[in-house]
């Protein structure tokens, strides 16, 4: 799963990953960057790959975004409801 999104990425990149409710749609490759960018937070914030990260039931493009951006730093995420 760690490297499906950079896969996809690579065949289709600007084929639609997410289509929103909103009606706006996300590319593969604009979710990698987003992705990508999410992980460098993680570093900069102190995370370290393989802990434990809780991840929200939110909006879907932004539970994607960090979804990978989890995977791609190294996290083990946790789904949390709240």
């Amino acid at each position: 799963m760690r490297n499906w999104l950079e896969q996809a990425t690579r065949r289709h990149p600007e084929q639609i990953a997410i289509d929103h409710d909103s009606g706006a749609q996300v590319s593969y490759a604009e979710l990698l960057q987003r992705a990508q960018v999410s992980a460098a937070g993680l570093r900069a914030g102190g995370i370290k790959p393989g802990e434990r990260l809780p991840l929200r039931d939110q909006e879907r493009l932004e539970f994607a975004v960090a979804l990978h951006g989890a995977l791609i730093h190294g996290a083990a995420c946790v789904p949390i409801d709240l």
